[in-house]
């Protein structure tokens, strides 16, 4: 037996329009909000829908119009490793700076459109492709960066030729499958078997496969088992608390032991004071990314990072190697 629910839009005359072509459309935008609110339901048209859709709308065309002129661009947030000897890596994140003097367009608020309109499959190609170009650039000037890490969707690993457009974004810069690190969060894990191939595919190419935002969504240990995670990225929500908290501090201690068990690297995410870094150090957690290290930056401030890190690193006692967040770096 198969139910279906309907999703109905409800218009009121004279006040939501006067001419049938006008309720019409008001219906629509109600039907469409009934649906994005989880469908089998019937909602009233308000004219606060018409105002977001058509905000919508405007984004949406703002997206693509951004596409065609290459007016997105990437910053850089650095990664570091104490325990491999100050590993650098860096994650690749979109940014949108608005045009004629508007103001950026945050992340939170198109990348989630991006997702739901399909763009993100364009959108991703370009971040994927742009971060590896800027990797091998980055490595023909004599920088020493272990590897640069892309965000991928689920919306990108359905596409039939994402691994293809993975290994030619890998053979056309020149990388090693080790260079990169593409991460994913617990949603991926979620579709079973319809990606375990693809992620499979992925890994084979010695790419390193990373888990993030852990611990905010379908969290299972049989994740971690059944699927070849690397690396797993603590969320920030549960560095936030550390080290006053102390629900926050067991369980992030929980995580960290939890994957040494089973053989993942942990970074602690959104680390912004050293008391915080010297409670996921004792816990046994020595790579971390957050404002502490640095806010993310333009492709032209990594180098200084470097530079900076190397010369903490060489000055500074073991316990305490750290770099401090550059005054350059712009974020959006």
């Amino acid at each position: 037996i198969r139910c279906y629910f309907a999703s109905i839009g409800m218009t009121v005359f004279p006040s939501d329009g006067s001419k049938p072509e006008e309720l019409l459309r008001a219906s629509d935008i109600a039907m469409y909000q009934a649906k994005d609110a989880g469908r089998g339901r019937a909602v009233f048209f308000q004219a606060e829908m018409q105002r977001k859709l058509v905000e919508r709308l405007k984004l949406e065309s703002g997206m693509h119009r951004a596409l065609q002129r290459h007016d997105f661009t990437l910053h850089y947030q650095p990664i570091v490793d104490e325990a491999a000897g100050g590993a650098l890596g860096v994650e690749a994140l979109v940014r949108w700076p608005g045009g004629d003097q508007a103001p950026w367009v945050p992340p939170a608020v198109f990348v989630p459109v991006a997702e739901e309109n399909g763009l993100i499959v364009k959108l991703g190609d370009w971040i994927l492709r742009s971060a590896c170009e800027q990797f091998a650039r980055w490595r023909s000037e004599g920088l020493r960066l272990d590897y640069v890490s892309v965000n991928v969707s689920v919306r990108q690993l359905r596409e039939p030729d994402f691994v293809a457009k993975l290994i030619a974004a890998l053979k056309d810069s020149g990388m090693q499958g080790k260079d990169l690190q593409v991460e994913i969060t617990e949603s991926v894990l979620a579709h079973g078997a319809e990606l375990e191939r693809t992620l499979g595919n992925i890994t084979a190419q010695g790419v390193r496969l990373a888990l993030d935002d852990f611990g905010t969504g379908y969290s299972s240990l049989s994740y971690l088992r059944a699927y070849p995670i690397h690396t797993v990225k603590i969320d920030r929500s549960f560095v936030q608390g550390l080290p006053r908290d102390p629900a926050a501090c067991r369980l992030a201690e929980s995580i960290i032991l939890m994957c040494a068990v089973l053989g993942k690297n942990v970074v602690a995410e959104g680390v912004e004071t050293e008391a915080q870094q010297q409670f996921l150090r004792r816990a046994g957690c020595t790579a971390i990314q957050g404002y502490l290290l640095g806010r993310p930056m333009e492709a032209a401030d990594i180098p200084g990072f470097a530079r900076r890190l190397r010369s903490t690193a060489r000055t500074a006692t073991p316990e305490y190697i750290i770099a401090t967040s550059p005054h350059t770096a712009k974020i959006a």
